[in-house]
C-alpha cells in the first residue's frame, strides 16, 4: 500500500523548515530517529518514553537509565531465567521486582547476583519498616537448605561471618540475634563451631 524504494531510503517529518524526525533504512537496518524526545503510545497514553539515553515504561520522566512504573494489578518488573518459568508465586508476588530461576541442573543457580569493588562497598543495601530481608527456603531432599549463607574472607582486617544489632527504645524487647528450630530429630536454635 505504501513503499519507499532506494539503497538509502528514508522518510522525514518537518515542522516548518526543519526536520524533527525521520525513518531511515540504510541497507539491512531500520533507524527511527527523533531530534527531541520519543514516545510509543496507545491512544493518548504513553507506554514507552525515550529521553536521551533514558528509558521509561509508563512514565514520561524517567529518573534512571531504566525506570519502570507498574500498576496496582501488575508487577513493575519480572525477570525469568531458563525455560518453564512462571511469574506466579505462592507468597510475596506483589513485590516491585520478581526474579525467577527454574534451573534444574547440578550446579548452583542464583536468581540474583550482585558484586561491588572498593574498600567500603555494599553488594546490597536494604532499608525497610518491617523486615530488611526475608528468606524462605524449601530445600530438596538430597541437599541441605540454608535460610541464609554468609562468608567473608579478608587478610588485612577483622572478619565477621554475620553480625546482628537491635536498638529499639521504650518498652521494646531487643535481640541482636534470634534463632529458633523445631520439627527435626535434632534441633539447634544456634550452632557454633
Amino acid at each position: 500500500a505504501f513503499e519507499i524504494n532506494g539503497s538509502n531510503s528514508w522518510m522525514g517529518f518537518r515542522d516548518g523548515a526543519n526536520y524533527n524526525a525521520y525513518i531511515q533504512a540504510p541497507g539491512s537496518e531500520l533507524n527511527v530517529s527523533s531530534f527531541f524526545d520519543m514516545n510509543i503510545m496507545s491512544y493518548n497514553s504513553t507506554l514507552l518514553a525515550l529521553r536521551k539515553a533514558r528509558v521509561g515504561l509508563r512514565t514520561t520522566s524517567p529518573e534512571a537509565e531504566l525506570h519502570v512504573v507498574g500498576t496496582s494489578t501488575t508487577k513493575p518488573a519480572l525477570i525469568a531465567v531458563n525455560s518453564g518459568n512462571t511469574s506466579s508465586f505462592t507468597s510475596g508476588d506483589s513485590g516491585t521486582l520478581t526474579v525467577y530461576n527454574n534451573y534444574t541442573g547440578s550446579n548452583y543457580a542464583y536468581a540474583i547476583t550482585a558484586k561491588t569493588n572498593g574498600n567500603a562497598g555494599y553488594a546490597a543495601y536494604l532499608n525497610a519498616k518491617y523486615c530488611g530481608i526475608r528468606s524462605d527456603v524449601a530445600g530438596a531432599t538430597s541437599v541441605s537448605g540454608y535460610g541464609g549463607y554468609f562468608t567473608t574472607q579478608n587478610t588485612s582486617s577483622t572478619n565477621y561471618g554475620a553480625t546482628g544489632y537491635a536498638g529499639g527504645s521504650g518498652t521494646s524487647n531487643n535481640y541482636g540475634v534470634y534463632g529458633s528450630a523445631s520439627g527435626g530429630s535434632t534441633n539447634y536454635a544456634m550452632y557454633w563451631s
